[in-house]
């Protein structure tokens, strides 16, 4: 899945095995994506908290108590997963996009209606 942006406006569509093999729309793949981005970003920090922690240990000095790791810890997921839900939820439905294309870039409607797996992002909408 590699989704392609289209140019000036949010959004994009996919041309691969997902969509075209198991009808999995553009939305879900990108929310999948930003999903496994933000548990790679989650792992990254946790990994140089998990560091920091070890090598604190040998002064005591800015060492964080076991509630306060694990609090922060607990924060940056919960922040991802919102993150991850508010994308989904940001969905517009294709009348919506449709309206959008004609309203805003009527030059294009013609190219963009032969992309089915395309999605549109409003921001008046959302």
């Amino acid at each position: 899945m590699k989704p392609i942006p289209i140019f000036p406006v949010i959004g994009g569509y996919t041309t691969g095995l997902l969509f075209n093999s198991f009808g999995v729309s553009s939305h879900i793949q990108m929310t999948i994506q930003i999903l496994l981005m933000g548990i790679q970003a989650c792992v990254i920090f946790c990994s140089f908290l998990r560091k920091h922690q070890s090598i604190v240990t040998i002064d005591k000095k800015f060492e964080l108590e076991k509630l306060t790791d694990w609090g922060i810890i607990v924060f940056v997921h919960i922040e991802m997963l919102i993150f991850t839900l508010l994308f989904y939820s940001a969905r517009v439905s294709k009348e919506d996009q449709k309206a959008y294309i004609r309203k805003n870039i009527p030059n294009l409607e013609e190219e963009l209606s032969k992309c089915p797996s395309l999605e549109i992002y409003d921001r008046e909408v959302n």
